[in-house]
């Protein structure tokens, strides 16, 4: 193999990484006291910049895993700017997915430790985790929110469709 083709490969392989590393999650998510608190942010209506301000600094965001068109799995970061570590230990953490039609389905808890490892966020870090959907799967069109709640309630992070990613249409005026 020549050196111009390997070097061809390797930044193909880096600019493609990086590329991918810059694009819009299709979730994004914050820490909010509730699902009446949840369906308020969502009757405001979603912004890009409503996920600015946080409540504590805590701030999330997911990307989907696609099976035949449908979701299979979740792959959620969550990042804690607050001062109080999170714990997110499945003994304390429950996932639900919430659709459109107002139906709510348990999430599988992530099969590994978060990253980092130690079941704990500690301020001014951040953990990767997949969570898995039970069958039937859903499509992305239908998910109306994902909630994470980890230390038994105490912190609620929901994530909503990222605005950014999929803005809504606008009519142009002539």
């Amino acid at each position: 193999m020549s050196k111009k083709y390997f070097r061809f490969l390797s930044l193909f392989f880096c600019l493609t990484l990086f590329l991918q590393g810059c694009a819009a999650p299709d979730f994004r998510g914050l820490k909010l006291s509730g699902e009446g608190e949840a369906r308020e942010f969502v009757e405001r209506g979603i912004t890009k910049d409503s996920f600015l301000g946080s409540k504590d600094g805590v701030e999330a965001w997911a990307s989907p895993d696609y099976f035949l068109g449908e979701i299979s799995s979740f792959w959620v970061t969550v990042k804690n700017n607050g001062v109080k570590q999170i714990q997110t230990s499945n003994k304390f953490s429950t996932y639900t997915l919430v659709t459109k039609d107002g139906q709510k389905r348990e999430l599988r808890p992530p099969l590994g430790q978060f990253t980092p490892e130690g079941n704990i966020i500690r301020p001014r870090g951040q953990g990767t985790f997949q969570i898995r959907l039970p069958r039937p799967k859903v499509r992305r069109q239908d998910v109306e929110m994902i909630i994470c709640s980890f230390d038994l309630g105490n912190t609620q992070i929901f994530l909503f469709s990222n605005p950014a990613k999929y803005p809504k249409p606008t009519l142009i005026k002539k």
